[in-house]
């Protein structure tokens, strides 16, 4: 049994549409461009496409606010600045490799149903591994980690349990009620709450915004929960740990967080007694 496999919450039809597993490390000393292509050749035959951009900046994991957010980091020429990314033949699933940060993603795609942590978690030690390999075979010393991240996008969709941003009581438990006052109900909302995690174990951040979903036009309320953290040690078996940490804070302030009225739309099951 995965270590995993603890009694936490559950949801037959859960709202999530993607799962993110990341650690972040020291910049790879000996990194450069041609190793993206050295490493593609190397998955090419499950990850036969692949895309470029710039960078993600630093964590911040150094202190203050861990709010998610786009960022782009001025370009010098430098390896660091480039990150590619390899899609998967399923098209379910992303690498995302730069000079000081390895991602998977896994993704729902309109066919496919959802894939729980357990199984992300087990491609992601594989991937993970095999890239450390790689790394070790260019020379280069085994990565000293930064940090781990786990992130779950949720898409609450209008009409599916809520209609107005007045009534976002119905998306969030805390929430006050429709307002009575002066001002009129809100056309759009957004915020970010952080919760630290004890014993110096990093943070939850919670974030909510509302968007248009590209592949089908519906408006949605995109509900994001990210995990970050340091682990113990910078082997597999401390990065695993942290991050089967940060995905119990993700379900279990899931859980908390959202209402009953959304919890029977997405069939929360009985937790054994």
């Amino acid at each position: 049994m995965l270590p995993t496999e603890r009694s936490l919450p559950k949801f037959e039809n859960p709202p999530v549409v993607e799962t993110v597993l990341a650690v972040e490390f020291e910049p790879l000393a000996g990194w450069g461009i041609p190793l993206f292509g050295l490493y593609w050749e190397l998955i090419r035959e499950e990850y036969p496409t692949h895309e470029s951009g710039p960078a993600l900046p630093p964590s911040g994991m150094t202190g203050g606010p861990q709010f998610p957010g786009v960022f782009i980091r001025a370009g010098s020429g430098s390896p660091f600045d480039a990150r590619c990314m390899f899609h998967h033949a399923k098209g379910d699933r992303l690498i995302q490799i730069q000079g000081d940060r390895f991602i998977h993603n896994w993704r729902r795609t309109g066919a496919g149903g959802y894939l729980g942590y357990d199984r992300i978690r087990q491609i992601f030690e594989s991937e993970w591994n095999r890239f450390c390999e790689f790394i070790g075979q260019q020379g280069i010393q085994p990565p000293v980690l930064r940090s781990c991240e786990v992130t779950y996008l949720n898409h609450l969709v209008r009409g599916e349990g809520w209609e107005k941003f007045s009534e976002m009581n119905a998306l969030l438990r805390y929430w006050t009620k429709e307002p009575t006052g002066f001002l009129p109900a809100p056309d759009h909302t957004a915020m970010n709450m952080q919760y630290q995690i004890p014993d110096n174990k990093g943070s939850l951040v919670v974030q909510l915004q509302p968007s248009i979903r590209m592949t089908d036009g519906k408006e949605i309320v995109q509900l994001n929960l990210t995990a970050r953290g340091l682990p113990a040690t910078s082997d597999i078996l401390g990065i695993l740990s942290w991050m089967d940490l940060g995905h119990e804070w993700i379900v279990r302030g899931f859980d908390d967080i959202t209402p009953d009225g959304l919890h029977k739309i997405w069939k929360k099951m009985e937790e054994p007694r």
